[in-house]
């Protein structure tokens, strides 16, 4: 029981703080209370808390410190940036605070002291007795504020204004006024821009004279021109025109022209004289002149073919062909809308213009009677900017970047120049091309052949760079192969011999197609493992080190069989690589044809074929990429493919099936402008009763028959040529337009009809005739049960042969 109570009296009297989790109340009051351009300042209020330890400062979301002072001052940072500042409380048993308390404040930018750009064009514009204006252009800056105007070195005012007129002067005095330029931070520019003036002497108030030879020189049924003699007096500026005493206008001009008349009327002109200072001559100098009858109304056409014919850094020629109006006078010429001139030639030449400005001209065409056209016929055209005559500097880095057998590509750095245009491109100093890309492919070249290419460049005012920039490349080499042979010919193996090129790396060696094996150091090669009495044909590829391939070659051998003495071989066609085993059924075959290309990037291809039962005479297309050796096969069918489920009610002539490459090779992304040359025999095309121009290639996309455009090319003696553009490669027809009742006739008939056209010369049938590219061979199955069925035939002789004897006997 004593144990009891002391225990229990511990633990009445133990530390209630060693069960505190209550944490501390935020900071309050967190504000910046001072910038600079790398620091901050801020202060707060700690909270009232007894046991409050101190706060957790962060800054943009990082720890800082932790502080019991109530200020934090940030340091080290990129000016005119906004920083957060951001802050938890925390108690002497560890219990933080778990409300953030933030506020974000901006270090300060440097201050502007740099001054703002003079003022330009400073000068007088007008001056009086005892005032002077002056005028200038403010500066671009975008912190200008005002102007400090001095007169005479004394301050006079500070303005916001681009002129200043100075007044009360003294009359015939020279004033220099000075100028210094403030902006919005008090910055002062201490350059001074001066100009100096002086007032006018006492006003003169002597009128000029009057003018003279006043008359009417042209008149009209709705205008009346007058011309004058001005006169002689060196401040006369220019006279008052009234008509009918109603002022009509101010010109400086010797003649005025009063249009929108009354037809048949009369009007007086009357003319006073103004000099420059304002006096006007109180003398009336008038003039009568009457307006024509009703004449002809009509205007004349407008001027044609306005265009310019030559500019200037100050002027501008523009020419027009002039209407064919019988009654045609002149052309009203403005120049942005401010009238001119009027003029009876075909050319106008305006001078005096601002280099590198647009102008345009617009003309209307008066008649002799006045009529005037309504319609503008308007042309811009801008004056020339003073020609550079500096060319770009010269490309760098020219160097060849790939070679081929036929094409060498070379590319290079342009210059910096901001007018560069393009470069000129020479090989073996030919100039080929210009070109504004950064390299130059050159194909069709000659394998093994050192070529050098010459580059100037060119900026966009013509300028041709002096220097030629140069460099030398060698074509590729294709590997070959000569002698090719097989040798030591037994019932299982035939050996193989060659002789190889010196750049040949490495020799690929195919039997019936599949490859062998690749051989590398020695000219020869053991086949082995083969079956008696069997042809084999192999095909070589010879590769370089670079892994291009020269042509293939191919040759047919024959195992010994067992009754034979000696192995053999037949010569076939070649032209790299076989083609892929047909999807056809063999008996649909009726001739399987195969070429072989090298495709290059950028190049031109044509596959040719020579098969005379092939209607097929040949593909091109154009490579986008470096494809390597490609081979196209053409098959021939006795009927309809299997790849198919449509007939076209059209008349058969043959259908085929054309592949180029492997698979997914022939795409938009590595060949285009895919075309087909076939013929058609053109007794075939008499026995249809069809013209050439009903002949189509349809093609087969994969669910239907699509017409493919087709082009008659010409007639040879025995067929009609034809070339079609085809997006792809697949089952083909070849069909006549018309429809007849035979179109509907089974395909193997009317196929089987043509094939005998076709074969009139050798009397093979079509199905029947060799294919040296084929892989396929047809079983000979047949003769074994014709064999068969002879031993059977004759068995069944001799038993009754046999039976016959007995019965005699």
């Amino acid at each position: 029981m004593i144990l009891f109570l002391t225990v229990s009296a511990f633990t009445a009297n133990a530390d209630p703080m060693l069960n505190d989790t209550t944490p501390p109340a935020s900071v309050t009051n967190l504000t910046e209370t001072n910038v600079g351009t790398q620091w901050i300042y801020w202060n707060w209020t700690n909270p009232d808390d007894a046991d409050f330890s101190h706060v957790m400062v962060y800054l943009n979301s990082q720890f800082v410190t932790n502080t019991s002072q109530s200020f934090h001052s940030a340091t080290g940072l990129i000016e005119g940036t906004t920083y957060t500042l951001s802050t938890r409380t925390a108690d002497t048993n560890g219990n933080i605070n778990s409300t953030w308390v933030n506020d974000s404040a901006t270090t300060a930018t440097p201050a502007d002291t740099t001054p703002p750009a003079s003022v330009t064009h400073l000068s007088e514009t007008g001056t009086g007795t005892q005032w002077i204006q002056w005028e200038w252009t403010e500066p671009d800056d975008p912190d200008f504020s005002h102007l400090m105007v001095y007169l005479n070195s004394a301050f006079i005012a500070n303005i916001s204004q681009s002129f200043y007129n100075a007044t009360h002067l003294i009359e015939g005095a020279t004033y220099n006024i000075g100028i210094r330029t403030v902006d919005t931070n008090g910055n002062i520019n201490s350059t001074w821009v001066n100009d100096s003036a002086t007032t006018a002497t006492p006003a003169d108030t002597t009128p000029p004279a009057p003018v003279t030879n006043l008359r009417e020189t042209g008149t009209g049924t709705q205008w009346i021109q007058w011309e004058w003699t001005e006169p002689d007096d060196a401040d006369f500026s220019h006279v008052m025109v009234y008509l009918n005493s109603v002022f009509i206008t101010n010109t400086s001009q010797s003649f005025y022209n009063a249009t929108g008349l009354t037809e048949g009327a009369t009007y007086n002109i009357g003319i006073r004289t103004v000099d420059t200072n304002g006096n006007i001559n109180s003398t009336w100098v008038n003039d009568s002149a009457t307006t024509a009858t009703p004449a002809d109304t009509t205007p004349p056409a407008s001027v044609t073919h306005l265009r310019e014919t030559g500019t200037g850094t100050q002027w501008i020629q523009w020419e027009w062909t002039e209407p064919d109006d019988a009654d045609f006078s002149h052309v009203m010429v403005y120049l942005n809308s401010v009238f001119i001139t009027n003029t009876s030639q075909s050319f106008y030449n305006a001078t005096g213009l601002t280099e590198g400005t647009t102008y345009t001209i617009s003309i209307r065409t008066v008649d002799t009677n006045g009529n005037i056209n309504s319609t503008w016929v308007n042309d811009s055209a801008t004056t020339a900017t003073p020609a550079d005559t500096t060319p770009p500097a010269s490309v760098t880095h020219l160097r060849e970047t790939g070679t081929g057998t036929q094409w060498i590509k070379w590319e290079w750095t342009e210059p910096d120049d901001t007018d560069f245009s393009h470069v000129m491109v020479y090989l073996n100093s030919v100039f080929i091309t210009n070109t504004s890309q950064s390299f130059y492919n050159a194909t069709g070249l000659t394998e093994g052949t050192t070529y050098t290419i010459s580059t100037r460049t060119v900026d966009t005012n013509g300028n041709i760079g002096p220097s030629s920039i140069s460099d030398l490349a060698t074509t590729a080499m294709l590997p070959e192969i000569t002698s090719f042979s097989g040798t030591n010919i037994t019932k299982t193996s035939i050996t193989l011999i060659w002789e190889a090129s010196g750049n040949t790396d490495r020799v690929q060696i195919s039997r019936n197609g599949a490859v062998l094996a690749n051989v590398s150091d020695p000219s020869s090669y053991i086949d082995s493992g083969l079956s008696s009495g069997t042809t084999y044909t192999y095909t070589l590829i010879p590769y370089n080190e670079d892994g291009l391939a020269g042509n293939s070659v191919s040759d047919r051998f024959t195992t010994i069989s067992g009754s034979s003495g000696g192995g053999g071989s037949s010569r076939s066609s070649s032209g790299g690589g076989g083609g892929a085993a047909s999807v056809e059924d063999f008996s649909n075959l009726a001739l399987k044809e195969i070429d072989s290309k090298y495709l290059r990037m950028n190049a031109n291809v044509i596959y040719e074929f020579t098969a005379e039962n092939n209607p097929i005479r040949s593909i091109s297309l154009y490579s986008f990429k470096n494809s390597g050796e490609i081979t196209s096969t053409i098959e021939v069918l006795n009927s309809r493919s299997k790849l198919v489920d449509t007939t076209p009610e059209k008349l058969i002539y043959r259908y085929i099936n054309i592949w180029v490459g492997k698979t997914g090779f022939a795409t938009a992304s590595n060949i285009k402008d895919a075309r087909i040359k076939f013929r058609v025999n053109s007794d075939w095309i008499r026995q249809m009763g069809v013209n050439p121009s009903d002949i189509r290639l349809l093609r087969y996309n994969g669910t239907a028959w699509e017409v493919l455009p087709t082009v008659f090319e010409s007639n040879t003696t025995d067929y009609a040529i034809f070339e079609s553009q085809t997006p792809g490669f697949s089952p083909f027809v070849i069909t006549a337009e018309k429809v007849t009742a035979t179109s509907v006739i089974a395909d193997t008939p009317a196929i089987q009809s043509e094939q005998k056209a076709e074969n009139t010369d050798t009397n093979t049938p079509l199905e029947k005739a060799e294919d040296v590219s084929l892989e396929k061979r047809q079983p000979e199955n047949s003769r074994v049960w014709t064999f068969i069925v002879v031993l059977i035939l004759i068995g069944v002789l001799a038993v009754g042969y046999e039976y016959l004897k007995k019965q005699d006997a």
